[in-house]
């Protein structure tokens, strides 16, 4: 994920100075975390403050940009490690994947931008929440 800062500027006027330090701190307040600086001039107020963009870089980052957190173990190619009777193994962490490097990974390391290529061409449609039986 790329991310772009540049630099924004607010003026505040007032009257009075009880009237400039309500703005100012109003201001202030809204733009906490846009690291701002102050400078005074009478009963003008400049504000200069960072401003940030998120840029996604592939599929996977404008999904979760989007919202959309997925892991290995929503995708329907994740195949998790099984006991001797074909049960899922609930304590086990990892499980085998096609895509995976090595065939195998693990159920709560991110989705790949292969499960996220095809979800976005409608291949494969998610269903969270399901249980398994």
């Amino acid at each position: 994920m790329r991310r772009d800062s540049y630099l924004q500027f607010r003026i505040i006027t007032a009257d009075t100075y009880d009237e400039l330090t309500e703005k100012l701190n109003r201001v202030m307040f809204e733009l906490r975390h846009k690291e701002p600086g102050v400078e005074f001039e009478g009963h003008t107020v400049r504000i200069r403050y960072k401003e940030s963009e998120l840029h996604p870089e592939d599929l996977t980052e404008e999904y979760r940009l989007k919202g959309v957190d997925l892991h290995c173990l929503d995708c329907p190619f994740f195949d998790p490690l099984r006991n001797k009777d074909g049960s899922v193994n609930r304590a086990a962490k990892r499980g085998s994947c096609r895509f995976a490097t090595y065939g195998e990974t693990s159920r709560d390391r991110m989705a790949c931008e292969k499960m996220f290529e095809m979800l976005n061409r409608g291949e494969i449609k998610l269903v969270k929440g399901v249980e398994e039986c």
